[in-house]
Formats: structure tokens, C-alpha cells, sequence
């Protein structure tokens, strides 16, 4: 019956939508047709979309459309009207209709802003922490020689801090509250800053697994696996500028992405161009993202497995290096999360927890890439013995990372070079 329902909505709608298109987007249509007669009660009030779909999905439920407290209390009627304003109706009648139904029926007004806000900060903070340690290890009396991972971790620090920024301020114009609750020209402010946390997301993404690539360089200095960490770099590199070209010019010119959330409020630019589906990019990606995070995680066990260590130690390193795994169950939680999100208008309420574990992961995955260092501060503050490298290349004090003393001095050595390096700490196979 609701099926039978929907589909006369979708008839009904379909001949609205063209006669709005036939009268050059006039909001204040109101064509005689199917269902265009006063039945009383919160629908009259309705434009005439938002009423077709409504009265289609009040018959299924057989109450009476004066009857709120039947309909309200009816499980199927607030999900049947969704998802029948967000396939058929334009984005005005939606939110004019959602709005008019949630009001009439006292749903409630939720809001989930101050969680989401909890949990980014706090997620945040961490990573803010942990750059912070990273880096006091390149300064005395520590010294440790910068390589390209640190750069690439100090780059990431203005784009993690506009990440966080355009989710703030996203919040701020009332993401995670009810896009029906909202103006349209703020939904359209809204959904431009969700739009940065996307883009964002995708450079971060992409420059943390970069990250961990190169610290592999400083580690590996010798041996196969070399060359496929830099094939790994490459991957990410392509990967990287066509996702975020992708993301950025979903629609042409860029500014529709957003304005359309405001309708027929402003005018339609000429040639739009909306050629990428939002929802099959950020399924493609994220099953990337879950594919090279596993690999790029998996590269070094192998290597790991044949050090000449005692199994405690090999089980210490091991975990190091597992650690990593604790962020592609978040990409797969993200992506099952993002499938249940999509396929409807109230984004500001659905997308949520998206967002809040998008954040969970970036952060954390910054974080990640510092433990490394973090290990070696956390050494040196319990008192261990720290060798510094006083190798012609480095001034005093310095100590090396990812190449050893013998190759900065040109000194011939009968001694085998390691083929792991790490912090000045040698490690050889069995």
C-alpha cells in the first residue's frame, strides 16, 4: 500500500516539477491537479509538493488528515514523508513540508552539536600533543636530523587546523541539528564548510599514509622493499590529486555545490555541470582508503619478522607498527556509516557521525605517524642512554636517523651495514 502510495506521489510530483520548470521556477505555483483540494489541518498549508507526498503517505496509514494524534503516533509516517520529499520534491517544499510536519507533531528539536564538538577537540588536542613531542625531538639537546616525513607532518599542520576550523564553523551554522529547524542560506553556509571538510579530509588522508611511507625510507635504508614503498608514494600521489579534483568540482561553477541548498531564494547559474555522484565518489574512496591503509600497514611485518631480536622485543616492534591497523577499522566503520547517511536531504542530522569519525581518523592517524618519535622522547625523559652521532655531515650533538655514522664519514667498515635503522639503533637479520 505505501509502495502504491509513493508511487502516486511520484506521478504527482513528477508533473509538478515540470510545470515549475515549464514556469521558469516560479516558487509560488500552486497548477490545479491531483490532490490540489483543501482537506484541512497542517497540509493546507503545505506547497504542493511537500502536500502530495504527505497525503500520499497519510492513505497508507489510514488515518484522517485532521486526525495528528493517529499520524503522529503512526512509526511509518515521519521516515515515509522523508524519503518522499528527498526523491521527489525541491529542496524549498522539503524543507517547508519536513518542518510544517515535525512542528505539527511536536517531534522535537534534536541537536547533536555539542558531542560532535566534544569529540573533534578531544581527537584534535591528541594530535596537537603529539606533533608537538614529535618535533621537541628535533630540537637540542636531542637534535634528531629532520627527514621528509617531518616535513610532510609539518605540512599537514594549517591543513589539519582548516579541517578542524571548517567543521567548527559548520557546526556553528547548525550542523547536527535537523535541516528543517534551519534557513535555507544557512544550510547553503553549511554545506559549503562541509564541502572544506572534505577536501580536507582527502589531503590529510592521502599525507598521512605519505607519511608513514617516507618514515619507512628512514628505517629501511637498503633492500627491496624500497622500491615498493616508493611505488606505494606514487599510488598516493595519483590517488590524492584525482580524489581531491574529484571532490572539488563535483558541480561547475564550484559555488552550486552549496547554493543549490538555498533553491529557487537564488538563480541558477547557466551551464551547471554537476557530472559526479557525491555518494558513489565517497564509496569509491573510502574502499581505497581501507585497501592502501591495510597494505601500507602490512609492508614492513614481513621485514620485521626476520630481525635478530628476542620475541619480546619483535612483539614490542610489531605492535608499533600494528598500531595502525586501529585506523583502517575506523575508514571501515566510516564507510558503513556514510552508506547509512546518504540517500536523503537532512544532511546536517544524518551526516554526523561521518564527520565525527572522518575527524576520529585524521587525528589519530596524525597522531599515529609521531609515535615513533614519540618513543624516542619518552627514552630519553626515563633516563636511557642516548648515542649521539658526531659524523662530519651532522654537526655535534646531532643524532642520526635512518642512515648510520660510517655513511656520513665515507670511513670503509668490515662490519655489514644493518638493513634496519632506527634512531641510531641498529638492527640486523638473523
Amino acid at each position: 500500500m505505501l509502495a502504491l502510495a509513493l508511487l502516486v506521489a511520484f506521478a504527482s510530483c513528477f508533473y509538478a516539477v515540470i510545470a515549475q520548470e515549464a514556469a521558469g521556477f516560479d516558487a509560488s505555483y500552486q497548477e490545479p491537479w491531483v490532490l490540489n483540494v483543501s482537506v484541512g489541518g497542517m497540509f493546507d498549508e503545505m506547497p504542493f509538493c511537500s502536500r502530495v507526498c504527505s497525503l500520499a503517505v497519510l492513505e497508507s496509514t489510514g488515518c484522517h488528515p485532521l486526525d495528528t494524534a493517529c499520524f503522529c503516533a503512526t512509526p511509518t509516517m515521519a521516515p515515509g514523508i522523508e524519503s518522499c520529499l528527498s526523491w521527489f520534491c525541491p529542496v524549498l517544499a522539503y524543507y517547508e513540508g519536513s518542518s510544517l510536519y515535525h512542528t505539527t507533531c511536536n517531534t522535537g528539536i534534536r541537536n547533536s552539536s555539542a558531542p560532535l564538538v566534544s569529540t573533534v577537540t578531544a581527537v584534535a588536542t591528541i594530535a596537537f600533543v603529539a606533533v608537538t613531542l614529535r618535533f621537541l625531538t628535533r630540537i637540542p639537546p636531542l637534535s634528531i636530523k629532520w627527514g621528509a616525513d617531518d616535513w610532510l607532518v609539518l605540512a599537514m599542520v594549517p591543513i589539519a587546523a582548516f579541517f578542524l576550523a571548517s567543521i567548527l564553523k559548520a557546526v556553528d551554522l547548525g550542523f547536527g541539528q535537523d535541516i528543517y529547524m534551519l534557513t535555507p542560506r544557512d544550510v547553503a553556509e553549511m554545506t559549503k564548510y562541509y564541502h572544506f571538510e572534505e577536501l580536507g579530509y582527502v589531503l590529510l588522508t592521502f599525507l598521512t599514509k605519505m607519511t608513514v611511507l617516507t618514515f619507512y625510507l628512514r628505517i629501511f635504508p637498503i633492500g627491496k622493499i624500497r622500491q615498493v614503498v616508493y611505488a606505494f608514494i606514487a599510488m598516493c600521489t595519483c590517488l590524492l590529486i584525482s580524489i581531491f579534483l574529484a571532490h572539488f568540482l563535483q558541480c561547475v561553477p564550484i559555488s552550486f555545490i552549496w547554493e543549490q541548498w538555498e533553491g529557487t531564494l537564488v538563480p541558477k547559474p547557466k551551464h551547471v555541470v554537476c557530472g559526479v555522484n557525491r555518494d558513489n565518489l565517497n564509496f569509491v574512496f573510502g574502499i581505497t582508503n581501507v585497501i592502501m591503509d591495510g597494505s601500507i600497514m602490512v609492508l614492513p611485518i614481513p621485514r620485521v619478522l626476520k630481525l635478530d631480536l628476542r620475541w619480546q622485543k619483535k612483539i614490542a616492534v610489531l605492535f608499533v607498527f600494528c598500531i595502525g591497523f586501529l585506523i583502517t577499522g575506523i575508514a571501515i566503520a566510516r564507510i558503513s556509516i556514510l552508506l547509512n547517511g546518504s540517500y536523503t536531504n537532512n544532511t546536517s542530522w544524518n551526516l554526523v557521525p561521518v564527520v565525527k569519525w572522518s575527524a576520529i581518523e585524521i587525528f589519530l592517524s596524525i597522531a599515529i605517524t609521531c609515535f615513533p618519535q614519540m618513543h624516542v622522547l619518552a627514552k630519553a625523559l626515563l633516563g636511557t642512554c642516548i648515542k649521539f652521532d658526531t659524523a662530519t655531515n651532522n654537526r655535534p650533538g646531532k643524532l642520526s636517523y635512518g642512515v648510520s655514522s660510517s655513511m656520513h664519514t665515507g670511513v670503509s667498515h668490515s662490519k655489514k651495514q644493518p638493513e634496519v635503522l632506527y634512531e641510531n639503533l641498529e638492527l640486523g637479520f638473523k
